[in-house]
């Protein structure tokens, strides 16, 4: 697997039947397993729903997300699946270098009176994008889809649907799964409903620990 900033390729050695091609798989067709032991087994255990419904699975599930679905090619001997990293890219911008091979991590880096992962004064270290720089004693984590949150809200007290439209991300589920979750959980956030997190009148709003995160950004 390699990943880059605004794509995922995952290659697996092992070409398609014979008689398959790549638009074989994206219509009705019979299972050719190559291990039929292993697959019936998987089969019993409820890990294949139906034999010959992989790739059919897969695009539907990309389009309940509102994705593209992956594309796939027979390439050195083996088959690549290609996943645009669409809601990283939202975030996060399209940038063309390569991550490290395997690696998911976000572009961050830790550091503490200044960049290249020293200490502050008190022990701790906080954890901004790569580009970024830090001073002082503050400890704290921040990737920097929350550090975008923080700016965005700073000193106001903000709904999902304010915070959708400043940010301009197509989904709320990626605000509330990849943004305000973890803001919250860091202590950067806090809710307006404190013990009512549904509330159709939700906002959000920076503690003195998410107003100190930006102000020593």
């Amino acid at each position: 697997m390699k990943v880059w900033n605004d794509h995922i390729t995952i290659w697996n050695e092992g070409a398609l039947p014979l008689s398959f091609t790549i638009d074989t798989l994206k219509r009705a067709h019979e299972s050719k397993p190559r291990n039929k032991l292993i697959a019936n087994a998987f089969y019993l255990a409820g890990l294949i729903e139906a034999w010959g419904r992989g790739y059919e699975m897969i695009t539907s599930e990309f389009a309940k997300e509102g994705l593209q679905s992956p594309t796939f090619e027979e390439l050195r001997g083996g088959m690549m699946a290609t996943i645009q990293r669409e809601k990283y890219v939202e975030i996060m911008g399209n940038k063309t270098d390569e991550t490290k091979q395997g690696s998911t991590a976000p572009d961050t880096a830790h550091v503490g009176g200044q960049k290249g992962g020293q200490k502050t004064d008190d022990g701790g270290s906080v954890t901004v994008p790569v580009s970024g720089t830090v001073s002082g004693t503050f400890s704290g984590t921040a990737t920097k889809p929350i550090l975008i949150l923080l700016n965005t809200i700073k000193d106001e007290a903000l709904g999902i649907n304010e915070l959708q439209a400043k940010l301009d991300i197509k989904t709320k589920r990626y605000i509330r799964e990849s943004m305000l979750k973890p803001s919250i959980e860091y202590g950067y956030i806090q809710r307006l409903y404190i013990d009512k997190p549904s509330h159709p009148n939700q906002k959000y709003y920076l503690t003195e620990k998410g107003k100190q995160m930006i102000n020593n950004k």
